[in-house]
């Protein structure tokens, strides 16, 4: 999800007239949280079975440390 600010310029300072938009931002919606744990990539062996080894060149991110999480709407509930 994204937040969009744009601005308009009307025909001779007329809005029913029409006029131009400008695109001013558009920014991603999300927020720096802190991690709960360690957390580490997923490695690939050659049977096609997976798993997160432990080793310090495999982190993604350190328990406490600050990262950005992406706020996304992925879907709606149906009701009832």
């Amino acid at each position: 999800m994204a937040i969009c600010t744009v601005k308009i310029v009307p025909f001779e300072n007329d809005l029913c007239k029409g006029g131009t938009t400008h695109k001013i931002n558009i920014a991603r919606y999300g927020g720096m949280i802190k991690a709960t744990k360690d957390s580490y990539k997923r490695v690939y062996k050659e049977d096609g079975t997976h798993n997160y080894p432990r080793v310090p060149a495999n982190k993604l991110r350190q328990k406490y440390q600050e990262y950005y999480e992406n706020w996304e709407i992925t879907g709606s509930k149906d009701s009832d």
